[in-house]
C-alpha cells in the first residue's frame, strides 16, 4: 500500500516532463516565424500541459486515498492501515487542515488496534490562520474522536465531558455551519447511550441493533455490535451476549475487539 502515495507525484513529475518536452518542440517548430508567436505558443502548452498534470495527479491521490481508507474501515485492517498512511501524514504541514485529518484517521486506527490512549496522544488540533468554519469543522471532527477514544476506554464521565463540548461547538455552529450538526448529531446521541451504558444504565437494543444495520460502514456498525454486547452483558441475556459476540468475531477482521472476541491475544 505503501507505493500508492508515490503514484500521483509520479505523475505530475511524468506530466511536467512531457509538458516541457512538447513546448519545446513547439517552440522550435514555431521559431521561424515571429517571436511572439513563438513565446506564446511555448506558454499556452506549458499552461495547459501543467494544469492537466495536476489534474490527473489529482485524480490518482484521490483514489490511493480512498482505497487506503478502505484498508480500515471496510477491510477492517488497522495494521495494514497505519502502515500505508503514517508515512505520508508525517509529510503533511503541522498545524494544517490536512495534517489535523490525518492525525485523526492514525488514532482512529490506533483504537481500532486496541490502543486507546495512544489514539488519544495521536490527536493533533487545527493551527491557526485556517478559516472559521474550516476550523470548526476540524474541531468538531477531534472531539468526537477523542469521545470515542474514551469510550472505548471505559472512561464515561470523561467522554460525557468532551461530549458536552461537541455539543456545545454544534450548537454554536447551527446557523454558520447547519451541515456540521446534521452530520454529527447522529453521533452525538449514539456516544451517549453508549456512555450510559457504562455507566449502568441499559439502553434499547432493538431500536440499537436496528440503528446498527442502517450505518454505512463496517466500523462504525461494529462500535455498535460492541455497544449490544456491553448491554446484553448488562442485562443479563446471555444469549445476545453469545450472539453478538459471535458477530464480532466473524465480521470485525483484525479489530482488536474482534481478536479479542475470537479469544486471541490483543
Amino acid at each position: 500500500m505503501l507505493r500508492y502515495f508515490g503514484k500521483s507525484r509520479g505523475v505530475f513529475a511524468a506530466g511536467l516532463v512531457l509538458t516541457a518536452a512538447l513546448a519545446v518542440t513547439m517552440g522550435v517548430r514555431r521559431a521561424q516565424g515571429p517571436v511572439w508567436i513563438a513565446v506564446i505558443t511555448v506558454l499556452l502548452a506549458l499552461a495547459l500541459g501543467t494544469a492537466l498534470s495536476v489534474l490527473v495527479a489529482n485524480l490518482i491521490a484521490t483514489g490511493c486515498e480512498q482505497a487506503i481508507q478502505e484498508t480500515l474501515h471496510m477491510d477492517l485492517d488497522p495494521e495494514g492501515f497505519i502502515q500505508a498512511y503514517a508515512p505520508a501524514a508525517a509529510r503533511m504541514k503541522p498545524g494544517s487542515a490536512a495534517r489535523c485529518a490525518a492525525a485523526a484517521n492514525l488514532a482512529e486506527a490506533h483504537c481500532t488496534a486496541g490502543r486507546w490512549q495512544q489514539a488519544l496522544s495521536t490527536l493533533e488540533e487545527p493551527g491557526p490562520g485556517l478559516p472559521p468554519a474550516r476550523t470548526a469543522a476540524l474541531r468538531a471532527l477531534v472531539l468526537r474522536c477523542r469521545c470515542r477514544y474514551l469510550l472505548w476506554g471505559q472512561q464515561p464521565a470523561e467522554a460525557r465531558r468532551v461530549l458536552d463540548e461537541l455539543k456545545a461547538l454544534l450548537q454554536e455552529q447551527t446557523a454558520e455551519n447547519p451541515g456540521l450538526a446534521v452530520n454529527l448529531r447522529p453521533q452525538v446521541r449514539l456516544y451517549g447511550v453508549w456512555a450510559a451504558i457504562l455507566e449502568g444504565h441499559p439502553a434499547d437494543a432493538a431500536g440499537l441493533e436496528e440503528q446498527m444495520r442502517r450505518l454505512p460502514t463496517k466500523l462504525d456498525k461494529l462500535d455498535t455490535c460492541w455497544m449490544l454486547r456491553l448491554n446484553s452483558r448488562l442485562t443479563g441475556d446471555t444469549e445476545a451476549e453469545q450472539r453478538f459476540t459471535a458477530l464480532l468475531a466473524s465480521e470485525g477482521g483484525q479489530l482488536a475487539c474482534a481478536r479479542e472476541a475470537r479469544g486471541e491475544t490483543v
